[in-house]
């Protein structure tokens, strides 16, 4: 009979462990609900705002390749390729593209007032031609 009482008494014990268990696995399956709820927030966003960067970016090169011009194009895009490979260009290469750019003449009316040469403003270099030619 104690025989009987014992197995009896670790049935019990064994099925109290068991609902505390389970109790403990339905609050572990809640905390992970709750962070995958937080997870898929955070990828949204994060896919929102890589979404608004392509979209700018893409408004910006839009808005470059309007006033560009054919030189400015080129050296951008052998930027792109260049950061895209993960290559390098000698220093002459890139000193020869950008002297060609600034050759071609960016002080023209697509440039938003600021010229290529020196960051200058270009209503600050005809004031300075004006007060030289004087």
């Amino acid at each position: 009979m104690k025989e009987l009482l014992k197995k009896a008494k670790k049935w019990f014990s064994a099925c109290n462990e068991l609902a505390a268990a389970n109790s403990y696995i339905a609050y572990l399956q809640g905390e992970v609900k709750a962070y995958r709820d937080i997870a898929d927030v955070v990828v949204r966003e994060a896919a929102k705002k890589d979404v608004e960067m392509l979209s700018m970016s893409h408004e910006l090169s839009a808005a470059h390749d309007k006033v560009a011009s054919a030189k400015e194009r080129y050296f951008v895009k052998v930027c792109k390729h260049i950061y895209s490979n993960g290559k390098m260009i000698s220093e002459m290469r890139f000193r020869g593209m950008v002297g060609a750019m600034i050759g071609e003449g960016t002080h023209n009316a697509h440039c938003l007032g600021v010229s290529a040469n020196y960051g200058v403003k270009i209503s600050e270099q005809k004031k300075d031609s004006k007060s030289k030619g004087k």
